[in-house]
């Protein structure tokens, strides 16, 4: 069993973003009423070839800090834990066993990471411990993901422990995934609360319904 993860720290009134040239180290919130605060809209450039923050402002709950690191060969069993919490069950169905991680069609996901040369992802720290995970793989036509399109376009995958959730750490790990890919897609139950953050970040359902694709700029063969 993996050790147990320490609660969120007291909730503080900056987050660190992805560290890019041009972009502030910090993002400062400005205290809105009591327990909310309001964010510069760092995703608001997103798939607009912007470096910076579009001007705006959006609302967030208690934001914690922390800061992003690029995924190791290391993380994969921190990334499975992720992979298990990134499964979607559906409200009024029984939580899936863990034995799930075994089926190999999930466990490509993870399996191997690092090996591969363009696995990619950043893993979300509070206090240098791992709290979650955004991650990238490409798979071939044999062996497709869930949200597969083609051998071109990468499939991500998200997820931050239920303890560090709502304080801006999964909408600081999207933007750093998704800044210089110019496609991905990932596979989404519509009933899922997190369709709407994944359309805001501009993925769009293709025909089968779970699906959702994002591209910016035609990907090159």
């Amino acid at each position: 069993m993996p050790e147990p993860y320490p609660s969120p720290p007291q909730a503080l009134r900056y987050s660190t973003p992805p560290v890019e040239p041009g972009w502030p180290m910090a993002l400062p919130l400005r205290e809105l009423r009591d327990g909310i605060f309001i964010e510069e809209a760092l995703c608001a450039g997103i798939g607009c070839g912007r470096r910076k923050p579009k001007e705006g402002l959006r609302v967030l709950g208690w934001a914690v800090r922390h800061d992003l690191r690029e995924t190791r060969e290391s993380d994969e069993p921190f990334l499975r834990e992720m992979l298990f919490l990134a499964l979607f069950v559906p409200p009024g169905e029984p939580p899936l066993p863990r034995s799930v991680l075994n089926d190999p069609k999930i466990a490509q996901y993870v399996d191997g990471w690092g090996t591969r040369t363009r696995d990619s992802g950043w893993i979300a720290l509070v206090d240098s411990v791992p709290v979650g995970a955004v991650w990238l793989r490409y798979f071939p036509i044999s062996s497709p993901g869930y949200g597969f399109v083609d051998e071109r376009t990468p499939e991500l995958s998200v997820a931050v422990l239920p303890t560090h959730r709502g304080g801006g750490i999964g909408s600081h790990l999207m933007p750093a995934m998704l800044r210089n890919v110019p496609a991905a897609s990932l596979s989404c139950d519509p009933a899922n609360p997190s369709w709407l953050l994944y359309v805001r970040l501009g993925f769009k359902p293709l025909p089968d319904g779970r699906t959702m694709l994002r591209r910016i700029r035609p990907v090159v063969p």
